[in-house]
């Protein structure tokens, strides 16, 4: 019991000792000595603008359907669940052209 609690003392004084010198290793061979967090905010940063995708429904219905043809013992669940709220959604609107 005695040698099994040194062993784990031990254990624990070397997982520290490593954690110490990799922690002051990463600290002495920084290249950018003083920066911290605060330093990001004063950086500018240029977002590009997204090009608009054109996306029809039944365009992505048939990819959708395409997806279980390959392998329907192997279909993931959402892409029945969004292949089923498209075919709604395409009723909805055939549905509301002939009001």
């Amino acid at each position: 019991m005695v040698e099994a609690m040194v062993k784990l003392a031990l254990r624990f004084v070397l997982f520290l000792t490593v954690i110490i010198i990799t922690t002051s290793c990463g600290n002495l061979f920084s290249s950018k000595k003083g920066e911290t967090i605060g330093h990001v905010s004063k950086k500018r940063v240029k977002v590009k603008q997204d090009i608009p995708v054109k996306s029809s429904r039944t365009k992505a219905i048939s990819q959708y359907r395409k997806l279980v043809k390959e392998d329907p013992d192997n279909v993931n669940p959402e892409v029945l669940r969004r292949l089923g709220d498209l075919r709604m959604e395409e009723t909805e609107d055939h549905l509301a052209e002939k009001v």
